[in-house]
């Protein structure tokens, strides 16, 4: 029982933090893309999206990322764009198996019975790619990982701002106001999206 207790406790510190990561085409010069442009969703994405794509949220998001490509120099063009912007989220259902004795000797007594417990929850991945329209293949990734503890999944317009903007701190390109700094080799970053 103690070790359900902390399981779960653990579980719920877990499901308000946010990992970022990011990933990027090596050698690649992201100073000499000047434009991007948006994808038209499908019919099927919108329909298979578990966020429940909304014009609403889409907006959102779209003005958030805009707001960071902006800031790093690039411009909005439809026509004679360098790269396409994309934005996906994926829900997954997880499954955590522990067994007491991995415990810490802190919360438990060398005494205590092994025993095996499993946790089923969701991680949601809200996930932003650039690609290159010359070559079609994705030159940078970034994208957020946190566990759901609600359903229907639901985004606040504060937690979409703090999570773009995170998520666009591993962006190889720094914002023009603000002075270069050398990019952290540290692939994950946790935040608190409140």
């Amino acid at each position: 029982m103690l070790l359900a207790l902390i399981l779960s406790l653990s579980l719920a510190a877990c499901s308000q933090r946010v990992s970022i990561h990011s990933t990027s085409e090596v050698d690649m010069d992201y100073t000499c893309f000047n434009s991007y442009t948006w994808p038209v969703a499908t019919a099927e994405e919108k329909k298979r999206n578990p966020f429940k794509y909304t014009e609403f949220s889409n907006q959102h998001i779209r003005r958030a990322v805009e707001g960071e490509l902006n800031a790093r120099g690039y411009h909005h063009s439809d026509s004679t764009a360098d790269l396409t912007i994309h934005y996906h989220f994926v829900i997954e259902d997880k499954k955590l198996l522990i067994q007491n004795n991995e415990i810490s000797d802190t919360y438990l007594p060398s005494w205590y019975p092994c025993e095996h417990f499993s946790y089923d929850y969701q991680q949601g991945s809200f996930i932003i790619d650039i690609i290159e329209v010359s070559s079609g293949r994705i030159i940078w990734r970034g994208w957020s990982e946190k566990v759901i503890n609600s359903y229907p999944f639901q985004l606040t317009l504060k937690e979409i701002n703090v999570t773009v903007k995170k998520i666009f701190e591993k962006y190889p390109v720094r914002p023009r106001n603000i002075q270069p700094q050398p990019l952290q080799h540290a692939r994950n970053t946790v935040i608190s999206p409140n």
